[in-house]
């Protein structure tokens, strides 16, 4: 029986709002989902150049009979965490005054709020006869900045509390890794994500996403942002984790 869902990018930054780079100037299928609804690439007016989402529309649609729909609502920059003043482009607000485990927002933060609402106004315009998923996968600004583990955890958390309290069901992932940040990635970033998966393992609305820092390095355009083989990879392993441990 055909499945509906609602994706939405959300706790994300440029790596999965859209900022790839297809070497044909985006012609190709890279940029269109080829089967199920159609679905353009850039598909929020922020990104440039391609992501993998239509790869992964179309992969659904054809394998699994999941027709997607996409709220992108990753922005680049931005952090999980608003670390001191380093940046006001975050999801959660300031560690010391967000709510990890009730899921409340640091009021105060200068973006976070707007991210929020950016997921919420987009999901709940679609159908109730869709599912509604979120997905969260950040750190290469966190890791930019020098975030701590028990930060950049606590915020995983508190996003993903934030969106099971509005009824969605989460995908945890990790983003890609990039040359200057791979030691933090493998220390800091990639162990607070597996924390966060456990601190949820007993929630039957929260799934263990890619770990696209599994992937390695590369090949990326400018040590961030990927080509058109990573986008292939990382949609394979959206898929995956997708099909085996969120049962789409």
């Amino acid at each position: 029986m055909r499945r509906n869902i609602a994706l939405a990018i959300g706790a994300a930054q440029s790596t999965e709002l859209g900022f790839g780079k297809v070497e044909n100037g985006g012609a190709d299928a890279l940029q269109r989902s080829y089967a199920g609804p159609p679905v353009s690439d850039p598909i929020a007016p922020n990104g440039s150049g391609g992501s993998r989402w239509p790869l992964l529309s179309s992969r659904m649609a054809l394998e699994r009979d999941i027709h997607m729909r996409f709220v992108n609502a990753a922005f680049g920059s931005t952090s999980i965490t608003n670390k001191g003043i380093t940046t006001s482009d975050n999801w959660c607000g300031d560690p010391a005054l967000f709510d990890r485990d009730s899921g409340l927002l640091d009021a105060a933060g200068t973006n976070n709020l707007l991210r929020a609402n950016v997921v919420k106004t987009g999901l709940d315009a679609i159908s109730k006869h869709w599912e509604k998923w979120v997905y969260v996968s950040i750190g290469q600004r966190d890791g930019g900045q020098g975030e701590t583990l028990a930060n950049f955890r606590d915020g995983y958390i508190c996003y993903v509390n934030w969106c099971l309290n509005q009824g969605y069901k989460v995908i945890v992932a990790f983003t890609l890794s990039a040359p200057n940040l791979n030691a933090w990635m493998t220390d800091v970033g990639s162990p607070a994500v597996k924390q966060v998966i456990e601190h949820f393992a007993d929630n039957p609305n929260v799934f263990e996403g890619a770990n696209l820092h599994d992937l390695g390095i590369g090949p990326t355009y400018d040590g961030f942002h990927p080509y058109s083989v990573t986008l292939q990879d990382m949609a394979d392993a959206d898929y995956n984790a997708l099909v085996n441990n969120a049962g789409w």
